[in-house]
């Protein structure tokens, strides 16, 4: 990806479409708490230290410190659950029970929950966070359902260099933009379809 740190300056026809060179910004890690970090990874904040330090993690971990958390209880009979987040990350979203035959649906990423082996399907809508679940079986009485995602507000930018897991250094971040085609990545792996509508909303094309 390569992009420089420098002042841009776009076309009238590049500002129409929305595409520019990626404007990069230097982002300090450091060395205790962070994530190899590979060319092309999204990046989210994981917390704030003080006023001038941001300390910002690789994805794997900041999904962890980031996860927003809604819940809804069962009563025996209801197999369908609705959650509101706002905005969250394609792929993020995961809904269990702590019922006595365990229960859990995931996101496939393209806007569908569950799956063959799961408990259960269902809908996402990424841009305003509404999950909408239905289990194969209701949930028993008083028992917990509960949903995580990834709030889209956690997210930083796009990794325009790598930095091993060792290292108490920086990275240059793309935070808007043009990027190459396929080089976006969410975990490891490349950016489905949504995560790419994601990123848009970002203002990374």
């Amino acid at each position: 990806m390569n992009g420089v740190i420098n002042e841009i300056e776009p076309t009238g026809q590049e500002a129409a479409d929305r595409r520019h060179p990626p404007v990069i910004n230097r982002v300090q890690f450091p060395s205790a708490g962070h994530d190899e970090i590979k060319v092309g990874e999204m990046l989210f904040e994981g917390s704030r230290e003080n006023a001038s330090h941001q300390a910002t993690y690789g994805a794997t971990k900041a999904a962890e410190a980031t996860k927003k958390t809604l819940t809804g209880t069962g009563d025996g009979t209801a197999t369908a659950f609705n959650f509101d987040f706002g905005e969250v990350v394609p792929g993020s979203v995961k809904i269990v029970t702590n019922d006595s035959t365990a229960k859990e649906v995931t996101d496939n990423g393209d806007g569908t929950l569950g799956g063959e082996s799961e408990s259960g399907t269902g809908t996402v809508d990424y841009a305003t966070g509404h999950v909408s679940v239905t289990f194969t079986a209701a949930p028993a009485n008083t028992k917990t359902v509960t949903a995580t995602a990834i709030p889209g507000a956690g997210f930083v930018g796009i990794a325009n260099d790598a930095l091993d897991a060792s290292e108490d250094d920086g990275v240059n971040v793309v935070l808007h933009g043009t990027i190459c085609e396929g080089i976006a990545k969410y975990n490891g792996s490349a950016a489905s379809e949504e995560q790419l509508k994601f990123l848009s909303r970002h203002g990374i094309w």
